[in-house]
């Protein structure tokens, strides 16, 4: 993957992750003594994370086949497509701060 197919790829992770947790992230962090900067900071840093760690995945492949949820918030819906992997995995960050 280039350079520009991996930023693409990071902005587009981190914009569904920010669709799904955005609110919740920003209060546990408000009460963690930071706010809206920090926030999206976390964010992109999962993004990132999301990125490298899934960067040779076939996602076709994998969605084939029944994933298991890593999230609480996930338990309640069954994984169909990569959105719900990204969701999963913001989730999972949350509710391990």
């Amino acid at each position: 993957m280039n350079k520009k197919k991996y930023a693409k790829e990071v902005g587009m992770v981190a914009s569904i992750m920010a669709d799904f947790i955005s609110e919740k992230l920003y209060k546990k962090m408000q009460d963690m003594g930071t706010g809206y900067i920090a926030t999206h900071e976390q964010i992109a840093g999962w993004a990132l994370e999301f990125v490298d760690k899934h960067i040779k995945t076939k996602w076709e492949e994998v969605l084939d086949n029944t994933l298991k949820p890593l999230s609480k918030e996930m338990k309640k819906q069954s994984i169909l497509c990569w959105d719900d992997c990204i969701a999963d995995w913001a989730y999972y960050k949350l509710e391990n701060i």
